[in-house]
């Protein structure tokens, strides 16, 4: 598994953004604010399941879920100025940890070829997962 110091690599010769934290603090919170009610306390759980999301992320909105996981869009919390987007894949607490480790085995084996997105990061935080991939936008297949 790769470090958080593997996102950022490359990041470090971006110039310095000399907007005060209390700017973006408010731009972040009239961002939350216009999520639904349910989409902000998901992300106040998985702050809370998992710090470590909170302390290299800004949350900005739900963008999926499934039977055993639920994908949020991020962005990078200390470089602001880099426009790359994150999909964070929350994976519930109840799935087997085989599963889990199967999944992760597949993406780095085969991700980033194939039409298959890679793993950029791992945290996890007891029984909690989240895969930190890029985000590609597309329409919704249905």
């Amino acid at each position: 598994m790769q470090s958080v110091g593997s996102i950022h690599e490359g990041f470090g010769s971006q110039q310095n953004d000399y907007t005060s934290p209390k700017k973006k603090k408010k731009v972040c919170e009239v961002e939350k604010d216009k999520l639904p009610f349910e989409v902000q306390e998901e992300i106040e759980c998985l702050y809370e399941f998992v710090p470590e999301v909170q302390q290299h992320f800004v949350v900005t909105n739900k963008i999926g879920e499934g039977t055993f996981s639920s994908v949020f869009l991020a962005r990078l919390k200390h470089y602001p100025d880099v426009d790359q987007l994150f999909a964070l894949k929350h994976i519930i607490p109840t799935s087997h940890p085989s599963r889990i480790e199967g999944e992760l085995q597949c993406l780095q084996e085969i991700g980033g070829c194939d039409n298959v997105m890679g793993v950029e990061l791992c945290i996890r935080q007891r029984d909690h997962v989240v895969i930190v991939m890029p985000y590609f936008p597309h329409e919704k297949f249905q």
